[in-house]
């Protein structure tokens, strides 16, 4: 092998999973989820997790539904934004078209039921489909548990030391709102947070979290400490148009590093807003 060239496991691991369940067991090197405001790292461990792409068709999130009534052999025809996407065949009787998806952000549906003597019978209703929220009585989760992983770049090596934990739970209330939590610990620092994503009918997604953060005394943090954080966004895409804006604020003592090594002093609280936008064709 070229002396040039330096040999590192990148990465080792075995699951076992259950489809029906949608769900994963894993041993060895794992990524715990996190969000904007958590700060765990890779782990080489135990990790518990929810797995939606076990089972496929399954869709986490919510759709458009709608429910109707045939009095002839009908064909009910589907249009998105004046695109034609599918086509069914009915029989008399009610009808109930459940789970329909399509691309994210505003979406105008338009359902034309044609029976078989050639009347036509139309509605048209505005839906937002979304990423940010779960079904109602879906649960997303993850737990990690495990020594923190460590890479060292200038020498090429991975080391493992310092307990670490992770937990991630959230659930749909409604297909409109989500809301959950997460819980970290490692040597530094403990950590827990909350977060709340809403669809707000055809005018976007809000989404918030609060975080609060404990500082252990170590060779960072000269004495403990403690801090929080929270964040706010909004967003709405509509056909080829976007729209993005978040707000963060933080605490000094929440983001190690803010803080000044040289005078062990915390630089001032920090606030960020931005903007955002897109256009596509």
């Amino acid at each position: 092998l070229d002396q040039r060239f330096q040999k590192t496991r990148t990465s080792s691991v075995i699951f076992r999973d259950w489809p029906e369940k949608m769900t994963r067991s894993s041993i060895g090197d794992v990524q715990p989820d996190t969000t904007n405001l958590s700060r765990q790292g890779a782990i080489i461990g135990l990790q518990w997790s929810r797995q939606f792409d076990l089972m496929p068709g399954f869709s986490k999130n919510p759709n458009f539904n709608f429910i109707g009534e045939a009095n002839f052999p009908s064909t009910l025809e589907i249009s998105v934004d004046g695109q034609p996407i599918q086509s069914i065949k009915l029989n008399p009787g009610k009808f109930d078209l459940r789970n329909f998806s399509y691309f994210l952000g505003l979406r105008n549906v338009q359902l034309t039921l044609i029976d078989n003597l050639g009347q036509r019978t139309q509605y048209a209703r505005p839906f937002y489909f979304s990423d940010q929220t779960l079904r109602a009585g879906i649960h997303s989760y993850s737990y990690s548990t495990g020594l923190l992983r460590h890479h060292d770049t200038q020498m090429g090596k991975i080391d493992y030391h310092g307990f670490a934990a992770h937990a991630m739970h959230q659930y749909g209330f409604t297909d409109y709102l989500t809301s959950g939590g997460y819980a970290e610990t490692s040597p530094e620092y403990h950590l827990f947070g909350t977060m709340l994503n809403s669809t707000i009918g055809p005018a976007g997604t809000l989404s918030t979290q609060i975080a609060w953060r404990k500082n252990k005394e170590t060779t960072m943090f000269p004495a403990p400490s403690s801090g929080q954080a929270w964040q706010a966004s909004y967003n709405l895409s509509y056909r080829r148009w976007g729209l993005g804006m978040s707000y963060l604020q933080q605490s000094r003592e929440f983001e190690p590093m803010l803080l000044d090594l040289t005078s062990n002093s915390y630089a001032p609280n920090r606030s960020a807003l931005a903007f955002s936008s897109s256009v596509g064709w």
